[in-house]
């Protein structure tokens, strides 16, 4: 069924504290073993020059000589670069289990290269101040969270008019985890709409955030990935909609 809301979904949120033991083994592993399967990550998240991805700079309006970009569900390691030429880029990194994190790290002798603030994706607006960021990011975790659409709302609240909430994230990855641990949200493209849903809800997001943000959405189906792009609307500007029914003849 269509719903306006991701909120009030039985048991959602016990799934969720009960799933972050289960993150915090993982982690707990991958320092241990630097990285494991995937040591080219744990050295790009250790090393202080590797450089602000392209395919986040490029959604960075206007940037200034200091950009603010926060991470959400970040883990104990940032995977944002750390450079951009010419620029001085302060990265916060906030994730609800970052105290757990910070001990992983003092276990496994590494240092964070950036600050690691403990918090919910679904409170932002009450860790940071609003419209303080250029670009606020998250990677595969917005569908481990017990409320997805808060969580982009309080995205949006932080980040600056104008400016872009940038979503990585597997396509309907509770189906294919069988909604094991924190799996417990689907995230998917539908002409041309990002959509929300698990088995009994379904939630347009482009069209639950149009009055705060314009969606551009991109679906990898070989890659079994998704990106989303949510751009907070500026002081007196239009909705993309009320853009295009402007523009009709």
């Amino acid at each position: 069924m269509s719903a306006e809301s991701t909120s009030g979904v039985s048991g959602a949120e016990e799934r969720w504290a009960d799933g972050l033991g289960e993150e915090t083994d993982f982690w707990r592993r991958w320092l241990a073993e630097k990285g494991g399967d995937w040591a080219f990550d744990y050295v790009w998240r250790t090393d202080p020059s590797s450089p602000l991805q392209p395919y986040l700079t490029d959604e960075i309006p206007s940037p200034g000589a200091v950009v603010r970009v926060l991470d959400v569900g970040s883990g104990p390691l940032t995977i944002l670069g750390k450079t951009w030429g010419g620029r001085t880029v302060e990265i916060t990194a906030v994730d609800p289990i970052a105290d757990r994190y910070a001990e992983l790290l003092a276990e496994a002798g590494v240092a964070s290269l950036v600050p690691l603030v403990v918090g919910e994706a679904e409170k932002l607006s009450s860790l940071f101040p609003a419209s303080r960021f250029d670009l606020v990011y998250a990677q595969n975790c917005l569908d481990h969270s017990h409320d997805p659409l808060r969580c982009i709302r309080e995205m949006l609240a932080v980040v600056k008019p104008g400016c872009r909430v940038a979503l990585v994230h597997a396509i309907d990855e509770g189906e294919a985890m069988q909604y094991a641990g924190l799996h417990q949200w689907n995230f998917r493209e539908e002409d041309g709409r990002f959509v929300i849903w698990r088995d009994g809800l379904r939630v347009d997001v482009t069209d639950a955030v149009s009055a705060i943000a314009d969606v551009r959405v991109e679906s990898f189906p070989e890659h079994r990935y998704l990106s989303v792009v949510l751009t907070r609307h500026a002081p007196g500007s239009a909705p993309a909609r009320w853009r295009r029914w402007m523009r009709r003849d």
